[in-house]
């Protein structure tokens, strides 16, 4: 078992704030109201409307897994591993609706590829990461 590194608590802090800031967007898509969706572009609208609940449910699982594997993280509970990789796999099926499924590449500006793809990166980083803290001793059971 090697020595847990100084860098490694306040990775696991920010992984909290990060997947903690998921969990407010989801609730704020489900607290969306009547009027703010009247407020969006058609597109957005539409997409907004026709979701699956599939989707939503990935997109549950991608913050809600990402915050429970947080903590556990931070806690140094090998359980972490298993509940990054469901929010991995949330953030993969809710990307593929998005990108391929949904159309939603005709309407999206640019700039609003950005997020998504940080969000990609950042759910395999620290799905990657506890997988090593797990092969390195870091976490226990």
């Amino acid at each position: 078992m090697e020595t847990l590194p100084k860098w490694f608590k306040p990775v696991a802090i920010t992984a909290i704030i990060w997947n903690v800031l998921g969990v407010l967007a989801f609730t704020m898509q489900m607290a969306m109201t009547p009027e703010t969706l009247a407020a969006m572009p058609e597109q957005h609208q539409a997409y907004y409307q026709n979701m699956p609940m599939w989707v939503t449910l990935a997109f549950a699982a991608a913050v809600f897994g990402g915050a429970i594997g947080s903590v556990a993280l931070f806690r140094q509970k090998q359980v972490a591993v298993t509940f990054f990789g469901i929010s991995l796999l949330g953030v993969v099926v809710q990307m593929f609706h998005t990108f391929v499924l949904s159309g939603a590449t005709e309407f999206l500006e640019t700039s609003q590829f950005v997020l998504p793809v940080m969000i990609l990166i950042v759910a395999i980083i620290l799905f990657r990461l506890s997988r090593q803290a797990k092969e390195r001793g870091w976490l226990t059971s």
